[in-house]
């Protein structure tokens, strides 16, 4: 057997490091050892060495027609600030700790994958090493061990569901190492894709955009996954303001984007009670999804799973962290802290205003003169800093974990790159298997979270739920035109039918007006209607950022604004470049839902108009809606989303105009003066 194999034991790669009393243990954990005796090591120095001349003696012998050169490529950490083969990812500082290739050479398929992949997992090692001391330095090891002890990350911050969830991650992992060896052409742009969902506390609001537990994240864990071939996006999709329910979960694939490998679940503060019923539509919703995603949640409960991946981040454990760490208050060199750990509590309170504490929550006046969003449930830069890091760590030891059990099944044979394909086929495989033990689950006795009905944005009209939730939670044909930023469908040009591509940096997407300066247009006829009008609140856009174009925040709350001077104004929805990018081809189940604009914790302006069942039908101060022609005659609450109503067949408008999925849309503002704010139009 390969020398590597040998260190491996099948299972657990060991790396002695250069340090003589730091040593990189099983599967990356580093402990510190004190040895005292000379003689042990001696006589484990001498064993070692017999062990290895008789794995050498027996492994020439058997494959004597074999010269496998072992190959170790050194590969550190390549510029992260380098632009990410996606769009709206999170930018990525270049790291201070060197730089170097990335190991994506073109392979020649004759040339063994077990060889291939030693030199990758030497690669991995090498980058470990270096991901490690940066956390070593950033933290010092005197709290490094405690911080970063590898059992607790991945077994208690990081809690799985259960064995199938551990192995659905190692499976995704292991399914992206292997198309990074594709010869087809993917091999290139093989990517493993984190998407943030959740509410401000996730977006970074207060810090700096690159100061959110996203960014921080994918700074450090880009450069390992780098080493083995793989480009490691960080998206922070978050939105102050909102829960994962309704236009949310429903909008998932327009949002996060329907090539994504981790989406996590942040909205433990805005859901609240809702969390039950969100939190159901949410996991439903991920299994639904093009990829099916693993879902990681902020949370202190394990949700059910049906069939998908899921983690836990467990945030009392965080908090229990947090509470080991040394109290600033009680330090009287306060400068012997690391900057990391330095005033994030005070008295025994996490970022505490009191004492020495004061005034270092935040780390924003070195960059900007102006600040916003500094609120108090809003978390500081060492929190996000710290959920960051330890986000990472659990991602780069899981790829560790993926690495060494993939080395571990082809090192029986000298397998080929087709071989690689073959492997991976079989393991997504296994996903489909998943995603059928989700399917297959019945729905009767479902717990759908909706005991004692919620008002405000909770509500639920319970007769239209049992209506469409079929469709709801188990069609996977669900098409969202979404104004919200972020999204992919904003990003690229899909929800307005252009084509026009950019992100939060270079600004190239379709904008829509300002309303600090809004349109004056022609008013539209039945017969020559006015479009929806894409409006952005000018002053939002402007506290986002502060000097020299330093970003605090990229999630808006765009709209489409229905105003009484534009009379009648029409949609085709979906529109076609919806249709190309997001339709499966099936028929749509023909439910339509508006999702209206609502406001931060219950608190609307005076002069809002807020959509509602009572507004239609009122020729003088209400809303006319009609539908391939129909009026809407009622619209059924659920969440901040109502589903339209006809006539004839209730909730149903049919698959479109002539089976097209298509639906010709027509609104009109009947009130003088009044204006309405829709943030999504829904076909499922």
């Amino acid at each position: 057997m390969p020398i590597t194999s040998l260190l491996s034991n099948g299972k657990n790669f060991i790396k002695l490091s250069s340090d003589p009393i730091v040593v990189i243990a099983p599967k990356g954990k580093i402990r510190k050892k004190t040895w005292r005796n000379t003689r042990s090591i001696a006589l484990a120095l001498v064993l070692i060495v017999l062990l290895t001349c008789f794995s050498m003696y027996g492994y020439l012998a058997g494959k004597s027609e074999e010269n496998v050169e072992l190959k170790q490529q050194v590969v550190t950490q390549h510029s992260a600030g380098n632009e990410r083969n996606s769009t709206n990812t999170a930018k990525v500082e270049k790291p201070t700790f060197g730089e170097g290739n990335t190991n994506k050479k073109h392979h020649d398929p004759s040339h063994g994958l077990v060889t291939i992949l030693e030199e990758r997992l030497s690669s991995l090692n090498e980058a470990l090493s270096i991901f490690h001391a940066k956390l070593q330095n950033e933290y010092s090891y005197q709290y490094y061990s405690f911080v970063f002890d590898r059992d607790t990350v991945m077994d208690k911050d990081f809690r799985a569901d259960s064995l199938s969830s551990k192995n659905r991650l190692k499976r995704r992992l292991q399914e992206k190492i292997l198309k990074s060896l594709s010869t087809n052409g993917e091999g290139s742009g093989a990517t493993f894709t984190w998407a943030t969902g959740g509410h401000s506390a996730s977006a970074g609001h207060g810090n700096l955009f690159s100061q959110s537990y996203t960014h921080v994240m994918t700074d450090a864990a880009a450069p390992v996954f780098e080493s083995v071939g793989l480009n490691f996006i960080g998206k922070n999709y978050a939105m102050g303001g909102t829960s994962s329910g309704s236009n949310i979960a429903l909008c998932m694939d327009q949002i996060f984007g329907i090539d994504i490998d981790i989406l996590s679940w942040d909205y433990g503060m805005t859901d609240s009670r809702m969390t039950t019923c969100n939190s159901y539509l949410w996991m439903n919703r991920i299994a639904l999804h093009p990829t099916t995603p693993i879902a990681v949640t902020f949370a202190g409960k394990t949700w059910s799973t049906n069939g998908t991946g899921l983690i836990t981040f467990d945030q009392q454990s965080l908090k229990d962290k947090i509470a080991g760490l040394p109290d600033s208050s009680t330090i009287e060199d306060i400068e012997s802290l690391p900057n990391s750990l330095r005033y994030m509590t005070c008295g025994g309170k996490i970022e505490s205003k009191d004492g020495v504490c004061e005034g270092h929550k935040w780390n924003t006046s070195g960059f900007c003169t102006k600040t916003t969003f500094q609120a108090s449930w809003h978390p500081g830069w060492k929190i996000h800093k710290l959920k960051g890091r330890l986000m990472a760590f659990f991602m780069v030891e899981s790829l560790h974990e993926a690495m060494e059990d993939l080395y571990s099944i082809v090192s029986s044979d000298t397998l080929t790159i087709d071989n690689a394909e073959k492997l991976r086929d079989s393991l997504i495989s296994q996903d489909e298997v998943d995603i059928n033990q989700f399917l297959n689950r019945t729905m009767e006795g479902y717990d759908y979270g909706l005991k004692g009905k919620q008002n405000g944005e909770g509500q639920r009209d319970i007769e239209t739920f049992n209506i469409a939730k079929d469709a709801m939670y188990r069609s996977a044909n669900i098409i969202c035109q979404t104004t919200i930023l972020p999204s992919e469908t904003r990003y690229n040009g899909i929800a307005t039918n252009t084509g026009h591509v950019g992100d939060f940096r270079d600004k190239k997407y379709d904008a829509g007006f300002s309303n600090t300066n809004p349109p004056i247009r022609n008013k539209g006829t039945r017969e020559n209607p006015q479009t929806l009008l894409l409006m952005y609140d000018g002053k939002e856009r402007k506290r986002a950022v502060c000097d020299e174009n330093v970003i605090f925040a990229i999630d808006f709350k765009d709209y489409y604004l229905l105003r009484d001077d534009d009379g009648w104004v029409s949609t085709t929805f979906p529109n076609d470049m919806e249709i190309d990018s997001y339709s499966d081809g099936s028929a749509m189940n023909g439910f339509i839902l508006l999702c209206g604009d609502y406001c931060y914790f219950g608190k609307c302006p005076e002069d809002w108009i807020f959509f509602s069942e009572e507004l239609l039908n009122d020729s003088k101060s209400g809303l006319t809606i009609e539908i391939d022609g129909e009026p809407v005659v009622a619209a059924k609450h659920f969440g901040t989303c109502f589903f339209l109503e006809n006539k004839n067949n209730g909730l149903n408008w049919g698959p479109g105009k002539d089976g097209s999925g298509q639906y010709k849309i027509d609104l009109k503002m009947n009130k003088a003066g009044g204006a309405l704010k829709i943030l999504a139009i829904i076909a499922i």
